[in-house]
């Protein structure tokens, strides 16, 4: 069983680095019609909903570029 660290995404995990979490990507598969989201956030969909900060395509690999770099520097 995992705990809030696992659930969240953060801490130690087993998982490769490499599996970055796409909040965007995780809708469009388990929450198509919207109904989960649309609960706990009703503008979403609106325009009262806010613009995306991030890029997640882009930010997916300026992280994994930084995560082999903290790699080879702890290798030594």
């Amino acid at each position: 069983m995992g705990n809030w660290q696992w659930a969240a995404g953060t801490g130690a995990d087993a998982q490769p680095y490499f599996r970055i979490f796409n909040p965007d990507s995780q809708v469009k598969k388990f929450d198509k019609a919207h109904t989960y989201i649309r609960r706990w956030v009703p503008e979403f969909g609106t325009p009262a909903y806010p613009k995306p900060m991030v890029d997640h395509s882009k930010d997916r690999d300026r992280a994994i570029a930084a995560y082999k770099k903290a790699i080879a520097l702890a290798a030594g």
